[in-house]
């Protein structure tokens, strides 16, 4: 309700907020990531609002991706969400192997429309610039997480909005 979400975001805490998860009430859920929660966050309610590598690019976007066997990159999600594809030179020169987490920049991330009109969207990654492999303990970006971090770049959605939708 209206009250309790404000209370979350206003209220004092005796921790450090870091966020808001959001949770669809009449659905049933298992462990794992699911669309059906979301961690929201703004600036006023999270130190960390969005991952930024240089504070004078705040659009440039970082992202970690899995490269399977295939040479695909994927999300961590399961299944797992494709959004490119790594070419077998570029494999050989930075000695990648499948299961490996590459990190890249992007400033593009989003939805295209799908092959039909009745195809669903396909999610994107656009001009990525490779950044590096990531450590052993790394692990591969959420979709929502990736689209969640763009659009709090772009087109950020404020408190009041969530309440209007919380509300409805």
């Amino acid at each position: 309700d209206r009250d309790g979400l404000l209370a979350c975001y206003n209220g004092d805490l005796p921790y450090v907020r870091d966020g808001i998860i959001l949770y669809n009430r009449e659905a049933h859920y298992t462990l794992g990531i699911t669309p059906l929660m979301l961690l929201w966050k703004d600036a006023l309610c999270s130190q960390y609002f969005i991952e930024v590598k240089d504070p004078s690019q705040p659009l440039v976007q970082v992202v970690s991706l899995e490269m399977k066997e295939n040479g695909s990159l994927c999300t961590s999600d399961d299944p797992p969400v494709p959004l490119g594809q790594v070419p077998p030179p570029f494999v050989e020169k930075h000695k990648i192997r499948p299961g490996m987490i590459l990190r890249f920049t992007t400033t593009d991330v989003g939805f295209m429309a799908g092959p039909t009109t009745e195809a669903p969207p396909v999610p994107y990654v656009s001009d990525l610039t490779f950044l590096g492999i990531g450590s052993r303990r790394s692990h591969a970006d959420c979709w929502s997480k990736l689209i969640f971090q763009h659009m709090a770049r772009t087109q950020p959605l404020s408190i009041e909005e969530v309440v209007q939708r919380a509300e409805a």
